[in-house]
């Protein structure tokens, strides 16, 4: 889970997809909830906010500038 290393506020890249889920509260209401299956991810926030961080810049947060058809 990326949440173990994460701190509030600090800037991270996701790729992947959103799964909406419907359900329904004890007292009856309804609600949604999201659920995120990230396939990728990277930490773009300064690296003093992130000692994982291998990027300053959002210019290419994948490093797939290479591989793209344009």
């Amino acid at each position: 889970m990326l949440s173990t290393h994460l701190k509030k506020g600090q800037q991270v890249f996701v790729q992947g997809d959103l799964t909406a889920r419907q359900y329904t509260t004890k007292d009856g209401r309804n609600g949604t909830s999201l659920d995120v299956t990230v396939e990728k991810f990277q930490f773009i926030g300064r690296k003093e906010e992130s000692a994982a961080s291998t990027t300053d810049t959002l210019s290419d947060p994948l490093g797939e500038l290479d591989e793209r058809p344009f």
